[in-house]
């Protein structure tokens, strides 16, 4: 889990950037395209799964995310790399085996498992108690994988 700014590979940092670029633009023409997971406190929208033809069986998943006021969607995990990105309002990222990270509006953090087809344990808090905090995430999976998983 890192902050943008810290990330060691450029070229890796562009790819991401550039996944979460196209998906963006998707997003006006998939909406719909999948359903959202039930989460208690966090409400996901324009949800858009694509295979991504230059990684080979590595599928590429991205959402809106709105968090309610003081809200939490508890431990969860990732088998694969996740990009979030705070549009609005302040957080809390706590992951496992990490420093808690304080989200702000315009930040980008990118959280990913130790190794390849490892997944990581972590929870995302809405810190005010008063208004949502919004994101956009990029998630990069294995073909057919769950997006996101319980905590354990």
């Amino acid at each position: 889990m890192s902050p943008i700014n810290s990330q060691p590979s450029r070229t890796r940092l562009y790819i991401l950037l550039g996944i979460g670029t196209v998906g963006l633009g998707s997003i006006a023409f998939a909406q719909g395209s999948s359903q959202p997971v039930a989460t208690p406190g966090l409400t996901q929208s324009n949800i858009v799964r694509a295979e991504l033809v230059e990684f080979a069986g590595t599928d590429v998943v991205t959402f809106t995310g709105e968090f309610s006021p003081s809200a939490t969607p508890g431990p969860h995990r990732h088998p694969g790399t996740e990009v979030l990105h705070v549009i609005e309002g302040s957080g809390l990222l706590l992951q496992q085996g990490h420093d808690p990270v304080q989200l702000m509006a315009g930040m980008t953090v990118i959280s990913e498992p130790d190794a390849k087809g490892g997944s990581f344990v972590h929870e995302v808090r809405n810190l005010s108690a008063t208004d949502p905090l919004r994101t956009f995430i990029v998630l990069l999976v294995d073909k057919g994988e769950p997006p996101a998983l319980p905590g354990t």
